[in-house]
């Protein structure tokens, strides 16, 4: 009986050696560069292969149909025996495009399991060849032309686009062409840009498509360069330049709170029309305004005008003020008269910027002289001037000034006035306007 159980137990043995000797990595698809893939079938007829391509088909679209699997590498651990790298050259082909690909799976096998996909990553993009078959469709191209179309210039002229201010949009394409490995399509594009009550506009811009991956994608637009426009007569007639002019000297605008409105007319300052944008019922011109007189900065001040056409004559809706103000130089010395706010005369102010320390912050000297204070202000005060916003300094003393018996300041406020040029300072006790020696 011992020996009985002796004997079933060494079979026992012998089998389980026999079935554990058996090499997991045959089990893997040869590296034969060639096509293993049944169409007809589906299959390749390895499971393991057929794991492979499971996953790879995971991350395309289910209108991709596989025509084509071949194993170019293999790179097996020899010693463990359950893993292996493996490098596949696979095809897929849809309505639109043919596209050869390559995947790079790592393979992980179990006893009870096989061979499994552990990863699967995209290899050597620059070998993946896409060849498109039809050329980019009408909606991407209405999307794309809108899309780029969406807000542009021609000269000075600005344009915002979409489907309602287009109308008579036609393609014409120049046919998929194959150049240094990618695929273009170039379409034509000629449109009118409708507005309603006051003009036409008729024009031409080119679209570049490159094929990525099996989609075009815009990599290329070229705008509109000219137009041919129609103006409608009554609105030439009631928006003349001189008109908007008008307009502009009659809004105020103000960059203190203290100040009075500035008005821009063409006695201070230089001006050029940008631009006018006609959309619809409204017209938007742009001006740009230059201080004629300013010698320690430089001023432009974009203006928009916003006018509203109803056929027959035009409305002020709206005037937006955008100054900028730049090149601040104030080396030297400065004079100047303080007042009071009706305008008595108070003292004579002096400012010496001497330089710049190493932030970039100007320093110097100051002294007021305030009519009558025999015992205030006799010696000049330090400071240090910083920018506040783009219409003033802040100029902060090392001591205090005074401008009447018992009032003074430490810190004051230097503002670049866009208009006229000037440098002024204005609270509710006193104003002054510096002036170069």
């Amino acid at each position: 009986m011992l020996k009985k159980g002796l004997l079933l137990m060494c079979t026992c043995v012998l089998v389980f050696l026999l079935c554990g000797c058996g090499n997991p990595l045959e089990e893997l698809p040869e590296a034969t560069g060639e096509n293993i893939y049944n169409t007809e079938e589906e299959t390749t007829g390895n499971e393991a292969a057929d794991e492979m391509i499971e996953t790879l088909l995971e991350s395309f679209s289910t209108r991709d149909r596989l025509v084509s699997f071949a194993v170019l590498e293999r790179e097996d651990n020899e010693e463990s025996q359950d893993y292996s790298r493996i490098l596949v050259e696979f095809q897929i082909e849809n309505e639109a495009y043919n596209a050869t690909c390559y995947y790079a799976f790592t393979m992980d096998y179990r006893d009870k399991r096989g061979w499994r996909v552990e990863e699967g990553l995209m290899t050597d993009p620059d070998r993946w060849v896409y060849e498109p078959l039809i050329g980019v469709e009408e909606s991407r191209l209405l999307e794309q032309l809108y899309s780029g179309l969406d807000s542009f210039y021609i000269g000075n002229e600005h344009f915002t686009a979409d489907a309602e201010t287009t109308n008579d949009i036609s393609f014409q394409s120049g046919g998929i062409r194959f150049e240094e490995g990618t695929y273009y399509e170039t379409v034509d594009v000629t449109l009118d840009y409708v507005q309603s009550a006051c003009c036409d506009y008729r024009m031409e811009c080119t679209l570049t498509f490159s094929n990525y991956f099996g989609e075009w994608s815009l990599c290329d637009f070229v705008y509109p360069e000219s137009y041919e426009v129609i103006v409608d007569e009554n609105l030439s007639a009631a928006l003349t330049e001189e008109r908007m002019l008008e307009d502009i000297a009659g809004q105020g605008f103000s960059y203190n709170y203290y100040i009075e409105d500035a008005y821009f007319t063409t006695e201070d300052c230089n001006y050029t029309l940008d631009a006018t944008v006609y959309n619809d019922d409204t017209v938007e011109a742009v001006f740009t305004f230059t201080s004629q007189n300013t010698e320690n900065f430089i001023a432009h001040t974009e203006i928009r005008l916003l006018y509203y056409f109803d056929g027959t004559d035009c409305e002020l809706l709206s005037c937006e003020f955008n100054p900028v103000v730049e090149n601040i130089c104030l080396a030297g010395n400065y004079t100047g008269v303080i007042y009071n706010p009706e305008g008595e005369r108070l003292g004579d102010i002096y400012y010496s910027f001497l330089g710049a320390d190493e932030d970039g912050n100007l320093y110097g000297a100051a002294k007021w002289t305030i009519d009558g204070l025999e015992n205030r202000n006799e010696e000049s005060v330090e400071f240090t001037v910083y920018q506040d916003d783009i219409f003033c300094l802040g100029v902060d003393f090392a001591g205090a000034l005074y401008y009447e018996e018992d009032s003074s300041v430490g810190y004051d406020y230097l503002y670049m006035d866009p208009v006229s040029g000037g440098i002024v300072s204005s609270t509710y006790a006193y104003f002054y306007e510096l002036q170069p020696e």
